[in-house]
């Protein structure tokens, strides 16, 4: 089951392209086919419009779509905030869940930890910036972030 979760998560949807779709919108199917799929459920907070490049849509999506998964997955908790900024100057998408946590800097160093090395190298290339907060017994927030222009932050 686990494996045909994670081939329909890559195969493209070719029913509403991200794009046009927009990201609020497609976070808000995700957290639906969250919710039916694994029971999760998702609390979304947005604030801020803005168009966003496809290429970044399509990134902070992917992004989403694997923190949700490792809190279903992983979390031992039934619900997670997704908040989205689109903020001109302060953008970020946020997941944080009150589950069980884990120590990121011994996952990091651990062979098998494909997700948490896809969203940085996603983050990467979008030019944003990923950060994982976590401690046993207390949650996990994986935050990514726009870098400002010129990369100072």
């Amino acid at each position: 089951r686990e494996i045909q979760t994670l081939v329909s998560e890559l195969r493209p949807r070719l029913a509403a392209p991200l794009g046009a779709e927009g990201l609020p919108a497609a976070l808000r199917r995700l957290a639906d086919e969250r919710r039916a799929r694994d029971e999760l459920d998702v609390t979304l907070e947005m604030r801020g419009e803005r168009t966003l490049a496809e290429s970044v849509t399509a990134g902070l999506y992917g992004i989403a779509q694997e923190a949700l998964a490792n809190v279903a997955r992983h979390a031992g908790t039934q619900q997670a905030v997704l908040r989205l900024s689109l903020v001109e100057g302060a953008s970020f998408l946020e997941v944080e869940d009150g589950g069980r946590g884990f120590d990121p800097q011994a996952a990091g160093d651990q062979q098998g930890h494909l997700g948490l090395a896809g969203m940085a190298e996603r983050a990467r290339e979008l030019g944003w910036t990923l950060s994982v907060e976590s401690r046993p017994g207390s949650g996990t927030r994986v935050r990514v972030e726009e870098s400002p222009p010129g990369g100072a932050r």
